[in-house]
């Protein structure tokens, strides 16, 4: 499949997604993890969204993964009770918190995984 990414579940969110119960999977951005999922300038801003047609969710708990159609993918900010965004600080530098958001779409696939 093209442009597929591969995410990581828990039994939990693997069985929501499966049945059909959760339709939007979500995940925090870190730096660690930012150029899976967003652009950044060599400032390390974030200057756009990585767009990917399809989600691979593996749940090695359950030996399975599933594959989906991703409809769209969002960027939310996190915001604290009174409006004002939040940041955090990481290795001396501050971070905007921020969750990457996949809507999905239909189910292609649920089939075993073995891990390689």
């Amino acid at each position: 499949m093209k442009n597929t990414i591969e995410l990581k579940c828990s039994e939990k969110e693997f069985k929501e997604i499966s049945s059909g119960e959760k339709k939007i999977i979500t995940r925090e951005i870190r730096p660690a993890n930012a150029k899976r999922f967003v652009v950044l300038n060599e400032q390390e801003e974030c200057t756009g969204i990585i767009e990917y047609d399809t989600i691979r969710l593996v749940c090695e708990k359950l030996s399975s993964s599933l594959t989906a159609k991703i409809g769209k993918i969002m960027l939310m900010e996190i915001v604290a009770d009174d409006g004002s965004l939040v940041y955090y600080d990481y290795r001396g530098k501050q971070y905007q918190m921020v969750d990457w958001d996949a809507h999905l779409g239909a189910i292609l696939e649920v089939v075993p995984y073995v891990k390689p």
